[in-house]
């Protein structure tokens, strides 16, 4: 995996990126993709298969098998998270790494059933995975907009 970063992205936030990531960091990357659960359905109208990760429903991977599917979803993670170290940016966490601090959140009986829903569809094991992947989003959107205005 030699993916290449193009534009005015910065190593380490101080080169530009200019080649493929070091092979260390591919290689934890990797390990780090692996953590993750996977989905892996067939797709009648695209007559793929296709791989979602369950934590992080927007990666996706897709093949002429299951196999290849999957294959792409760790490729695609490897290379996203290889460029999260690079930029000083924290991996996401999967569903599986211990959870030790809990946090009380009032909703009404239909914001439950909806946040329910919501996360049955997405494939998410529980409200609580919708919630922290949908407040972590939001924190990393901030976070961008912000390297924006200042960068």
């Amino acid at each position: 995996m030699s993916a290449k970063s193009s534009g005015s992205s910065k190593r380490n936030g101080k080169e530009p990126i200019e080649g493929p990531f070091d092979p260390a960091v591919l290689r934890r990357a990797k390990r780090h993709a692996g953590r993750f659960g996977r989905l892996t359905l067939f797709d009648s109208i695209s007559e793929e298969w296709v791989c979602r990760c369950v934590e992080l429903p927007d990666a996706i991977g897709a093949g002429a098998t299951a196999r290849e599917a999957e294959k792409a979803l760790t490729e695609n993670l490897t290379v996203w998270f290889a460029y999260l170290e690079e930029q000083g940016e924290p991996w996401p966490e999967p569903a599986s790494a211990p959870r030790s601090e809990q946090v009380n959140v009032r909703l009404t009986a239909q914001e439950r059933a909806e946040f329910e829903a919501a996360a049955k569809r997405m494939g998410l094991s529980s409200v609580a995975d919708l919630i922290r992947l949908g407040v972590l989003d939001l924190i990393r959107a901030q976070r961008d907009r912000d390297r924006r205005r200042t960068g």
